[in-house]
């Protein structure tokens, strides 16, 4: 089932949003934050999902989750744009939001400095181009750790159409540097491996039940081309 952005998740105060458009150099690294922080991983993805839906299937693969200083995640768009050129896409995606949603613009996005934002990570125990392998390699994974690494253990598909056996962690760099090794420790005399990646938003084409391929991811077009 697909996630949805809600109209809970659009409408963030602004006490929320405390970072102001525009505010900084280019050189200073910008993104755009939608919907906002939450307390809670499931919010961050329901607004992630929502800008894809919304905005179509090219935005993602500049999408991520990311964590702000006080542990809040949040849907953080980075593309690579200046400071007056980020506020003038966040604005632009606010308003295509706003007709869809009925929410006030001003409330959908905002742009953030990326020194603000941490990056996520997940731990992976497989990369490569055969699907059925690691299909195997799931249920082999999933018996060895049990069912707390089940439970968000996927495989997805890279853009550049490989797949990865991943645990959807969401931690930070260091946490998950700890588990990744644990993992690895448990898993080398099974001569299976285990390593730490980015959270990336990759598609997911196996849950343990069936598998989806998607269709072919594309890049999002320059802004402003």
């Amino acid at each position: 089932m697909p996630l949805r952005m809600s109209r809970r998740v659009l409408l963030v105060g602004a006490s929320a949003l405390v970072l102001a458009r525009g505010a900084w150099a280019a050189d200073e690294g910008v993104g755009v934050l939608y919907g906002g922080w939450h307390e809670a991983i499931g919010g961050a993805l329901d607004a992630l999902e929502g800008v894809v839906e919304g905005l179509g299937p090219d935005q993602a693969a500049a999408l991520e989750i990311v964590r702000d200083g006080a542990g809040r995640w949040g849907a953080l768009g980075r593309y690579g744009l200046s400071s007056t050129e980020t506020a003038a896409l966040a604005a632009e995606h606010a308003g295509r939001l706003a007709d869809q949603t009925g929410a006030e613009a001003d409330d959908l996005t905002v742009v953030v400095k990326l020194s603000t934002v941490a990056q996520v990570y997940n731990v992976s125990y497989g990369l490569g181009p055969n699907l059925d392998a690691l299909v195997k390699r799931y249920a082999e994974v999933g018996r060895l750790l049990g069912t707390g690494v089940l439970r968000a253990l996927v495989i997805e598909q890279t853009p550049t159409g490989s797949f990865a056996l991943v645990y959807k962690r969401y931690g930070d760099l260091d946490g998950t540097r700890v588990v990744a090794a644990r993992h690895h420790k448990l898993l080398a005399p099974h001569g299976l491996s285990a390593s730490y990646i980015q959270e990336r938003h990759n598609a997911i084409v196996y849950d343990g039940t069936t598998v989806r391929l998607p269709p072919p991811r594309v890049e999002p077009p320059p802004p402003f081309a």
